[in-house]
């Protein structure tokens, strides 16, 4: 992994504070900097965590889950159109779910 201490956008040169990712050969680029249009739908995984997470929940769990999941699988329809946010808002909620997601 990349050190971020000394980490810039491999995009825009700017520092990487907020989001970002981790692709091609180590390289750090900005979620906003990426060029998602080259990237395939990388959230398969996500939705799987998921379903594997709903099924171990409790019915309000359940919903909470369920909701995050029906939200992640509409915005796959319009990939990569909004993919950016579409990774900040992804983080944000999974994060809101808290120990519900088994990861």
């Amino acid at each position: 992994m990349p050190d971020l201490a000394d980490g810039a956008c491999d995009v825009c040169g700017g520092a990487l504070v907020g989001p970002y990712w981790v692709h091609e050969r180590q390289k750090l680029v900005h979620t906003k900097c990426r060029a998602w249009e080259s990237v395939a739908w990388p959230f398969e995984a996500t939705l799987k965590t998921l379903r594997e997470s709903w099924s171990a929940a409790d019915p309000d769990g359940r919903a909470r889950i369920a909701a995050v999941g029906l939200w992640l699988r509409q915005r796959k329809s319009r990939w990569p159109r909004d993919a950016s946010e579409t990774a900040v808002e992804l983080e944000r909620r999974i994060a809101g779910l808290g120990r519900l997601v088994r990861t």
